[in-house]
């Protein structure tokens, strides 16, 4: 008796818990839908939607350029300071900071 009431009461919980869940998809699904439907209107109006910032990204080839482009320049640049004061006499000495 106490095990066919355990079982029931279990069954019970489940089917409740499935109906909640399905309750829940069904209201996001519809949401989401509307969602769908008003977007489309204000594309058949004429309207543009506007991509948010986070979204716009380089293709992966141009980042990589521009990575590699970044860091030729930075390179390049640390070649010309350290070739232009190699072997020479600074012409104002530095001070100390020792």
């Amino acid at each position: 008796m106490m095990l066919a009431l355990t079982l029931t009461a279990l069954f019970t919980l489940v089917a409740v818990a499935t109906g909640l869940s399905l309750l829940d998809s069904w209201v996001r699904g519809r949401g989401a839908y509307n969602e769908v439907r008003h977007q489309r209107a204000l594309l058949d109006a004429g309207f543009v939607p506007q991509v948010e910032a986070s979204e716009v990204r380089l293709r992966g080839g141009m980042q990589e350029a521009a990575f590699s482009r970044v860091q030729n320049a930075r390179s390049t640049a640390r070649r010309s300071v350290a070739g232009a004061t190699r072997g020479r006499e600074r012409a104002i000495p530095l001070p100390d900071c020792a």
